[in-house]
């Protein structure tokens, strides 16, 4: 590795020159056709691959930075949407990107590392694979929130529509998990006065309306 061997074969290791054409790590080889550019980047005559990337000898473009054989990339490049492997380094057979990318509106897996099939969320949040828009800022499925969140899942609307169904119509159980004063204001609007409800964010329902079976004048809600 780092020798001077001006544009001729090496080993994988750099070390010393074997039969096919590929190029010696670091090494200031001048243009040769047959092997490789002048910074020793890119093997022009073979396509073979770029120093430090992690395709280990399949052919790369001339910026190093696609995979031209399999239209597989290198970690950190711009991505354009093909696919990548389980540990999110190397892209390899269909449209989803590596971890950190720009993950424009392709899905994750369940741990949020690696895009697979269709719309889902983007990269390290907590949202668990359910789908989000194109730059991971708003969950469309279940309306859950950002990149980066804890939110696991909530389910705002749905949770509230399923606790609320025997609930006389007068009563609106609150948006689970939306806990925006603007929201509580205009589910109080047509409340009793004697009805208070309180929303602190705490999203099981269910534990709140389970008291509420028989509900008195007198109680006043806190969830």
């Amino acid at each position: 590795m780092g020798d001077r061997n001006a544009g001729v074969l090496a080993s994988a290791q750099g070390v010393r020159n074997i039969a096919t054409a590929a190029t010696v790590v670091g090494n200031d080889n001048v243009i040769d056709a047959a092997s490789a550019i002048a910074v020793g980047e890119t093997n022009v005559g073979t396509a073979a691959t770029v120093v430090g990337d992690a395709n280990s000898g399949v052919a790369a473009s001339a910026d190093g930075r696609i995979n031209v054989a399999t239209a597989a990339t290198v970690v950190g490049d711009a991505n354009s949407g093909v696919a990548a492997s389980a540990d999110g380094r190397i892209n390899v057979a269909t449209a989803a990107t590596v971890v950190g990318d720009g993950n424009s509106g392709v899905t994750a897996d369940a741990d949020g590392s690696v895009n697979v099939v269709t719309a889902a969320t983007a990269v390290f949040d907590g949202n668990q694979a359910i789908s989000a828009t194109a730059v991971g800022d708003t969950n469309i499925a279940t309306a859950a929130t950002v990149v980066g969140n804890a939110n696991n899942g909530w389910r705002p609307v749905r949770m509230a529509a399923s606790t609320s169904r025997r609930r006389p119509r007068w009563w609106v159980p609150t948006m689970v998990g939306l806990w925006r004063g603007r929201a509580v204001t205009r589910t109080l609007r047509r409340r009793r006065r004697w009805w208070g409800i309180v929303m602190l964010g705490c999203w099981p329902v269910r534990r709140g309306c389970a008291i509420l079976r028989r509900p008195r004048r007198w109680w006043v809600m806190t969830m």
